[in-house]
């Protein structure tokens, strides 16, 4: 993980859920916003094992669960590729 990741990308990979809650809690955090690999929260969250991340992040009705990353792939998607 890169060290200029924001701190909802981090709270997903690192699966910290009191951060992922709070920044959820805020408006202008924007719930499907990719890191540099074009991976949003969700798909780091889901390539982590991360399940009380992966529960959250489709809660807040701006979420999309499907947006493709990089790789042309949705978060589902990614979960079931070993590489």
């Amino acid at each position: 993980m890169a060290m200029a990741e924001k701190p909802y990308h981090a709270g997903t990979y690192w699966e910290r859920e009191g951060v992922v809650k709070i920044l959820l809690d805020h408006r202008n955090v924007e719930p499907d916003l990719p890191d540099w690999s074009g991976r949003t929260p969700l798909s780091l969250a889901i390539s982590r094992g991360h399940e009380s991340a992966v529960k959250l992040l489709p809660e807040r009705r701006d979420a999309n669960t499907n947006l493709l990353d990089t790789n042309d792939r949705t978060p589902l998607l990614s979960s079931t590729v070993t590489e």
